[in-house]
């Protein structure tokens, strides 16, 4: 399965918007149009490289059945303020959209960060 950046944008905005757990269900809701299995696995990849903290459930054979999102860590929170502003989020997909098509979670906030330093410089100048 090929990650979504905006659905794992989704799944960050919403589990900050929430005091409580949410189940997978909940962040198919979207207009987005994603599957019960493509939420779980990208919450499960979240989960793993450290954006959130969740119980994943699988089936025999590794097919997902179960998952829910407690809360965000601090690199969660972080990325999720970096891509919060959705003109900063556009540009950002555009910009990597236009330069190798798809990228690494490190090149993605590395992009988010260059962006936001930009945006800052331009209205401290002004």
């Amino acid at each position: 399965m090929k990650r979504n950046m905006d659905l794992v944008r989704h799944i960050l905005m919403m589990t900050r918007d929430n005091d409580m757990p949410l189940e997978h269900s909940a962040f198919r809701l979207d207009d987005g149009g994603w599957s019960d299995e493509e939420v779980m696995y990208h919450i499960d990849m979240m989960n793993e490289c450290g954006l959130l903290n969740a119980t994943i459930q699988k089936a025999w054979g590794g097919i997902y059945y179960s998952a829910t999102v407690y809360n965000l860590t601090w690199q969660g929170q972080d990325f999720c303020d970096s891509v919060a502003d959705s003109k900063v989020w556009h540009k950002v997909k555009d910009v990597i959209k236009r330069g190798v098509g798809s990228a690494s979670m490190d090149v993605t906030v590395t992009t988010i960060t260059k962006i936001a330093n930009q945006l800052i410089e331009k209205i401290s100048l002004q």
